[in-house]
């Protein structure tokens, strides 16, 4: 097993006593699979993982091969890997768990939606253990944690605070309920009447609560593109808004994240603007890594992330630029969107012979890539 290089799980590892002997959820931001250090350490462990990348670590640690399917899960002795969104796991009747150990997401809504869902499962007098770095949320987690029982701070070191509340159970967390956008369908023609779609929103999931502008200047750039029948790949979809576009625009659309709680979200979209065929092909990719050697699109959609965590990772967008060469048919488009500044165009550039800039504006620019 490797080293242990999130500084978040070094702080966790300065109270590796806390872990011995007891039933553990492990839950949040957790990318680094040396997180099996600690579990190793419990009676009992699950760890809830929403990136696909990182679960797969995991269970080849375990000697095992995750499935790309939501929900799948491996097991060793005493631990479990699941790679899954909060709302699809369910303790098993009667099992109760002695700490929550969250590593603290940025968003303040996903923690409290974490143990919301959660917290139920400890036992009377459980642990909540809430670990994060200071810059995304864990100098302040006690402003959610201190109504829900005794707070403390147990630790702080390498800029991250770790916090502990003896959960009581007549003060439960409340779970945030999900929002609801309703958007013009663009994709069609202007001549065409716009149906709306809807689109159910997760704090877990990219840009909460709104469509953020470089969705949106995708989604108007597609409208150049796009036709029906076109084989069509929402690639990194969040909450789906691209891929439901395409679907209701008539595009053989399917869609991938590497999040679980994005391709739950999509799903869920999906079959909300009634794309129900679509909906059945919703699948966890890191990146293209988990697609099909065979798997072929006209059409690739995509606003690349560029970070892992907190940290900015430039090599992403490169390594995914190069890898959609071999997913495109003769005649496929790569359509990326991307922040004026990361100068995408001229990676593209030195990849596709035929690229064109679509829009730009001081903040997006969406360009076309082709290989002929």
């Amino acid at each position: 097993m490797g080293n242990v290089n999130s500084p978040v799980l070094q702080l966790l590892q300065r109270s590796a006593a806390v872990f011995e002997g007891q039933s553990v959820i492990f839950a949040g931001e957790i990318y680094d699979p040396a997180v099996l250090h600690l579990a190793k350490l419990c009676r009992q462990a699950v760890i809830l993982c929403d990136h696909f990348g990182a679960a797969q670590q995991m269970a080849a640690m375990l000697g095992q091969r995750l499935p790309a399917k939501l929900n799948a899960g491996a097991a060793l002795q005493h631990i479990e890997v699941r790679f899954t969104t909060p709302q699809l796991y369910h303790a098993a009747e009667g099992e109760e768990h002695d700490i929550l150990c969250l590593l603290v997401h940025k968003t303040k809504a996903v923690n409290q939606q974490l143990c919301a869902l959660f917290a139920p499962a400890l036992k009377h007098g459980g642990r909540i253990l809430a670990a994060g770095a200071n810059d995304a949320g864990g100098r302040s987690a006690d402003s959610y944690l201190k109504d829900h029982g005794a707070c403390s701070k147990l630790d702080t070191a390498r800029k991250c605070t770790l916090w502990q509340t003896v959960f009581d159970k007549t003060r439960p967390f409340v779970l945030p309920q999900l929002e609801q956008l309703t958007l013009p369908l663009s994709l069609l023609p202007e001549s065409e009447s716009r149906p709306e779609i809807y689109l159910l929103q997760d704090p877990a999931v990219f840009s909460s609560g709104r469509l953020d502008a470089g969705t949106a200047a995708l989604i108007e750039a597609l409208s150049h593109i796009a036709a029906p029948d076109m084989r069509a790949l929402d690639l990194c979809c969040g909450c789906g808004a691209v891929g439901v576009c395409m679907a209701k625009a008539g595009l053989k659309t399917d869609c991938c994240d590497v999040s679980a709680a994005a391709v739950h979200l999509t799903r869920r979209n999906l079959q909300l603007n009634g794309c129900e065929d679509a909906a059945r092909r919703v699948f966890p990719s890191f990146m293209l890594d988990d697609l099909p050697d065979s798997a072929r699109y006209d059409l690739i959609a995509v606003n690349p992330p560029f970070h892992q965590g907190v940290s900015r990772n430039l090599n992403l967008s490169a390594n995914l630029f190069t890898a959609a060469k071999a997913h495109l048919n003769p005649d496929g488009v790569l359509c990326v969107v991307g922040n004026t500044c990361l100068n995408y165009p001229q990676q593209l550039r030195e990849l596709y012979p035929q690229t064109e800039i679509l829009s730009s504006n001081p903040k997006f620019t969406v360009t076309a890539a082709r290989l002929n």
